[in-house]
């Protein structure tokens, strides 16, 4: 009956290792996929940074270019119809 006992105990150690073992196991791969998940946020926001810088940029160009004098002298002839003195427009049907 004491080796019977005995035996018990030790299953019931394996038993209990194993479970320990398992619960191991699910912690490390709910950690790998928490891990992977962040890893796929960053990436996007790094993809987010890019995109915003290269839209700076495009819009610094946009800022220098309005300032310039011939991008107004444009914008005023073409959407205004405005002319320099001593010039005439002749309109065509």
């Amino acid at each position: 009956m004491e080796n019977y006992s005995k035996a018990k105990k030790v299953e019931n150690v394996i038993v209990l290792c194993l479970m320990a073992f398992v619960g191991v196991v699910i912690v490390a791969i709910c950690s790998i996929v928490s891990v992977n998940g962040a890893k796929r946020e960053v990436a996007s926001y790094d993809k987010l940074i890019a995109d915003l810088s290269e839209e700076k940029i495009r819009l610094e160009n946009n800022i220098t270019e309005i300032g310039s004098s011939s991008y107004l002298e444009e914008l005023a002839r073409g959407e205004l119809g405005m002319i320099k003195d001593g010039e005439t427009i002749y309109y065509f049907k």
